[in-house]
């Protein structure tokens, strides 16, 4: 029978998944670049071969720039001398979790060492600095101590 919340984590078992992440281009970034090379709408979209709504609707952040978008951007950064247009390597990660995945995940915070552990995690909030577990705030609590004795 379990009793708290704890015993339940620690009965669950851990289950292991692998993704690919795919690369994204935010509309900012889009719009930014369109700027500093005094485009309009219509000329980017000329060069990337898609409709200017299109490159407006990326750049206000309502509909996200396909893959192929993406890579035809990647191209014409090559041509202007600013990158590499050779298609990047998938990048795979491998999750430890103890809950169920779906099959795609969105990530929205950008992945931070945890102060005790020093593992990769993805902060629930803003200021997280350690995973939510006992061990990593133990090891953070002894770190500490070690530094404040000498």
């Amino acid at each position: 029978m379990l009793t708290s919340q704890k015993q339940l984590v620690r009965k669950t078992p851990v289950t292991t998944a692998t993704f690919t992440l795919q690369r994204v281009l935010s509309g900012k970034t889009l719009k930014r670049w369109r700027k500093q090379h005094n485009l309009t709408a219509h000329a980017l979209a000329i060069e990337l071969g898609i409709s200017r709504q299109y490159v407006k609707s990326i750049e206000g952040g309502s509909l996200e720039a396909s893959q192929k978008v993406i890579q035809r951007f990647d191209e014409l950064r090559a041509r202007w001398g600013e990158g590499d247009a050779r298609e990047p390597s998938p990048q795979t990660i491998h999750v430890v979790c103890r809950f169920e995945l779906p099959n795609t995940i969105e990530i929205l915070a950008k992945p931070q060492r945890c102060k005790g552990c020093k593992k990769f995690f993805i902060p629930i909030t803003p200021n997280q600095k350690m995973h939510n577990s006992e061990q990593c705030r133990r090891t953070a609590r002894r770190r500490k101590d070690n530094a404040k004795r000498k």
